[in-house]
Parts: structure tokens; C-alpha cells; sequence
């Protein structure tokens, strides 16, 4: 998720990218800077929206982490002040980019899904469960995720065919 609204923001497009995994902290990128309170604090009502908006080292590119972790998370992910948050966003953001725990294990991601035009589900090669994948593919599918797409990660080129320059397609069941 912070590729793709790096991606953007390298276009010039304002974009936002936001942190919720509000279940675990989230290892520091080097495009992140600053601040320790995010998300968590604003939905829980002790910071302002200006106050959880960190810079990036990337123009374009303003980034929320999770801040400090909540009780519960799920709850929070169901207030009133999500409402509030994205439309402030909407308002000064070309892009907002949305980045979730993973939808398998707990309900978070789906309770996210009503501010996402564009929903991608990302599967990792030969770690991701069959199982697992279909589920979450039939949770999407029951709860109207808008417009679905499948990224799938941790491609061994060694196992792609393709017309060179490093791209190619992967192949597997």
C-alpha cells in the first residue's frame, strides 16, 4: 500500500496513506517521519485530524500510522469519527490510501471496505492458503468490496515466464 501511494505521489497527486492496522506496530519506512500518535488517538478522540497528519520524505505524499494502540480496535473502526476523518480527507486529498490488517484473521479490513472505491486483496505466492483466499474472496464478494482486484506478491522470477525487462507472468495453483 505505501508503494502504490508512492507511486502517486510521485505522479503529483496529493496522497494520503493511511496506517490501520491498529492490532500491531507496523515496522518504520524510510518515507515515514515523525509522528507517534495516528489514527488510534484521533478515532479515540484525544488528537485533531491536523494533529495526526504526519509529512513524508516524499513530496505529495502525508502519511497517518496507527498511533497508539487501542483496546478495540473493531470498535473504533465503527464510530462516528471514521465519518469525520475520511470526509476532512476526501476534502484535501486526491488519494487516500487505505492499508489494513489482513482481512483473514479478523473483521477490521471489512469494516473499512465503505470508504474504498478500489479494494486490492493481496496474496502472497506459495504462503497464502487456498482455503484462506477463497474465504476472504467470498466475504469480499457477500459485502460488495468495490472494484476488486488481486495483487499477488513474492513472485520467484525463476518461476515466471515473460518478454524480458523484468517483467513476466507468474504461473501456479
Amino acid at each position: 500500500a505505501l508503494n502504490i501511494a508512492s507511486t502517486l505521489a510521485f505522479l503529483k497527486e496529493k496522497t494520503i496513506w493511511l496506517g490501520f492496522d491498529l492490532r500491531k506496530v507496523v515496522r518504520r519506512d524510510t518515507r515515514m517521519q515523525g509522528k507517534k500518535i495516528g489514527l488510534a488517538d484521533f478515532l479515540t478522540g484525544e488528537a485533531s485530524i491536523d494533529e495526526i497528519i504526519g509529512n513524508s520524505a516524499q513530496p505529495h505524499l502525508d502519511l497517518i500510522t496507527q498511533g497508539t494502540l487501542p483496546e478495540s480496535p473493531s470498535e473504533l473502526l465503527q464510530s462516528s469519527k471514521m465519518d469525520e476523518l475520511f470526509s476532512y480527507l476526501q476534502e484535501h486529498y486526491t488519494y487516500i490510501i487505505i492499508d489494513t490488517p489482513p482481512a483473514g484473521m479478523i473483521a477490521d479490513a471489512f469494516h473499512l471496505l465503505r470508504f474504498s472505491d478500489i479494494t486490492y486483496f493481496v496474496i502472497r505466492n506459495n504462503s497464502s492458503k487456498l482455503k484462506m483466499v477463497e474465504s476472504v474472496l467470498k466475504n469480499l464478494e457477500r459485502r460488495n468490496a468495490n472494484n476488486l482486484g488481486i495483487l499477488v506478491n513474492d513472485i520467484n522470477t525463476q518461476d515466471t515466464y515473460g518478454y524480458g525487462y523484468g517483467y513476466g507472468y507468474g504461473y501456479g495453483y
